[in-house]
């Protein structure tokens, strides 16, 4: 008989009912909301802003005052003082929420507080940055679209640096306000752009990679000139002064002597507008997809102008930015860990995510690509339109997703900082699985009934579970005979792992629920 060796999760072994395992730091919550103290509007920089130009009427850059709200375990309750840090980067296309057309653009947004509130009860610091908005995307030019996208890009990637840099100078020269660990921090880019600008100031370090061709656009004189211009707006870092031609000041330095760099990073379907912007050396990575929508079938694909619909450049998606950083071994020691916790295994399975370590599928509807984002219907004027983008949008579905992101990251987390994390729960305990022939389960699909038994008259299924796609053991079964029947599972519908054990292994089916 054919026996296979797979790797299972302790916890869906041991629980009665529903999965059981022990909370802990990092990798659950072990805090309540009211353990968790929230400061807001705290300013980590100033730096200069182009939205009066753009919007206002305005003839220069102005400084703006940079703020950040940051949600952290109580210290009066709280035993640990230095504690990993995570930048939680809210979206809206680098444009202000309502003026984008939608009801996020803010650090205020539903899913960055949620999110936010989320890691706190986990222990970690999150905050939670504005950063510099503005930039054209009505342009009726794909270079001047590419042009002002690349500027957004830039000023934000050097606001989080700064962000970053501020924590770490807070942490040496001002007693330490958060509590934060300055070497333990994760940039964690929701939605709707904040991925991909918190992909570009996790992995755009080097001026060459901005010297791609990609980058180059032509004037409406016809001269070809590179959308970064380090003089004009400061370097990447943002540690150098920037200075148009003008001479109107564009960038700001803000405490250039700490470090910029982040030690992980979770993007919401990022992408990047060439390959090859990853380096061996450079954070693990997590990038989150609805694998229903299309973005995600294909490793490239276009950016378009709003206006006309005209192909502005070929970049690199989500799919073609994770497996690229797989490629070049940045998630390496995630799988040498051999993770099997119940999101990992969920991930796992998914027939198009789960060969790439730390892809995250979160399902929702097809032209949604970020299924994970809600915000309030009742006090947003913009909510009809916000339902355009994202359809089915759903409180709900919402918390839920944002629970599968924080516990797909706490256990890397734990590996890549060193965060002491018990993971002998999600550890690898060898299971035997056994040949499918073992058991017929009919009907499936089903409308909710099943019957499930065993071709071996000799040989007693002992157990039986379900398990639900996001990897929740959800119900479990006493069977200790050689048949199972159910009238009515009642369970929604959708697709599930049954899995029937023996008392010498297992067998792992799938079962389609209508």
């Amino acid at each position: 008989m054919k026996k296979n060796y797979v790797l299972i999760p302790l916890l869906l072994l041991l629980f009665t009912g529903l999965t059981a395992q022990i909370e802990q730091r990092y990798t659950d919550e072990v805090f309540t909301d009211d353990q968790i103290k929230v400061t807001l509007d705290e300013q980590y920089a100033v730096n200069a802003t182009i939205f009066p130009l753009l919007f206002l009427g305005g003839t220069e850059f102005v400084p703006e005052n940079l703020l950040m709200d940051v949600y952290e375990p109580d210290p009066a309750v709280d035993t640990v003082s230095s504690r990993p840090v995570v930048l939680v980067v809210h979206g809206g296309d680098a444009l202000p929420r309502l003026a984008n057309g939608a009801c996020w653009g803010d650090k205020q947004d539903t899913v960055t507080i949620v999110t936010a509130r989320k890691l706190a009860r986990m222990g970690y610091v999150a905050v939670a940055p504005n950063y510099r908005l503005g930039w054209n995307p009505l342009a009726t030019t794909q270079d001047a679209f590419l042009d002002g996208l690349v500027d957004a890009g830039v000023r934000i990637q050097q606001d989080m640096k700064a962000c970053a840099r501020f924590l770490r100078m807070d942490e040496a020269e001002r007693g330490n306000t958060y509590g934060i660990a300055g070497d333990k921090m994760t940039i964690w880019g929701t939605a709707s752009s904040a991925g991909t600008y918190s992909g570009f100031a996790a992995y755009i370090n080097e001026l060459e990679e901005l010297q791609t061709p990609t980058f180059f656009v032509q004037d409406s004189m016809g001269n070809i000139f590179n959308t970064f211009n380090e003089m004009e707006a400061g370097n990447i870092d943002g540690t150098v002064v920037g200075m148009n031609a003008l001479g109107d000041t564009t960038n700001y330095v803000n405490w250039p002597e700490y470090s910029s760099k982040f030690q992980m990073s979770v993007l919401g379907s990022a992408i990047a507008l060439d390959t090859g912007v990853i380096d061996a050396d450079e954070p693990p990575m997590i990038q989150m997809g609805n694998p229903n929508s299309v973005v995600t079938f294909v490793e490239e694909g276009p950016i378009q102008l709003p206006t006309t619909g005209e192909v502005v450049a070929f970049v690199q998606l989500s799919q073609g930015l994770i497996k690229e950083a797989v490629a070049k071994g940045l998630n390496d020691a995630w799988i040498n860990a051999g993770l099997s916790d119940p999101y990992t295994l969920a991930q796992q399975a998914n027939p198009r995510f789960g060969g790439t370590e730390g892809w995250l599928p979160l399902s929702g509807h097809p032209d949604n690509e970020y299924p994970w984002v809600w915000w309030d219907t009742l006090n947003c004027p913009a909510s009809a339109g916000s339902f355009d983008v994202l359809p089915e949008a759903d409180r709900e579905l919402g918390l839920l997703q944002i629970d599968t992101m924080a516990s797909y990251f706490g256990v890397r987390a734990c590996i890549t900082m060193g965060l002491g994390c018990d993971l002998s729960g999600v550890s690898p305990v060898k299971d035997i699985v056994l040949d499918d022939g073992l058991i017929k389960m009919a009907p499936n699909p089903t409308y909710g009934s099943v019957r499930i038994e065993s071709t071996d008259p000799g040989r007693l299924i002992e157990d039986i579970t379900v398990v639900a796609i996001d990897g929740r053991a959800i119900q479990r079964h006493r069977v200790e005979n050689t048949i199972f029947t159910k009238d009515d599972l009642q369970l929604p519908a959708g697709l599930y792992t049954v899995i029937v054990r023996f008392e010498d292994g297992i067998v792992p089916k799938k079962l389609l629920i209508h």
